[in-house]
């Protein structure tokens, strides 16, 4: 989960933003934001996604043993 959120000086501090960490976002943007930016951040967040997916797959593999 990548959080976007309107350009404040206290938006890091805002409910939502700390919500979204809590909630294990991958990164938080601010508006506007940069497009390469979040293409990068959707390309990482898939990338550390199919990591803990075959990560995660491997353990069960374990214990299934």
């Amino acid at each position: 989960r990548i959080a976007i959120e309107n350009h404040s000086n206290q938006a890091l501090h805002h409910p939502d933003s700390l919500r979204a960490f809590a909630e294990h976002a991958f990164d938080y943007l601010l508006k506007p934001f940069d497009v390469p930016r979040l293409k990068e951040l959707v390309s990482q967040a898939l990338k550390a996604e199919i990591a803990r997916v075959a990560f995660h797959g491997a353990q069960d593999s374990l214990t299934d043993s």
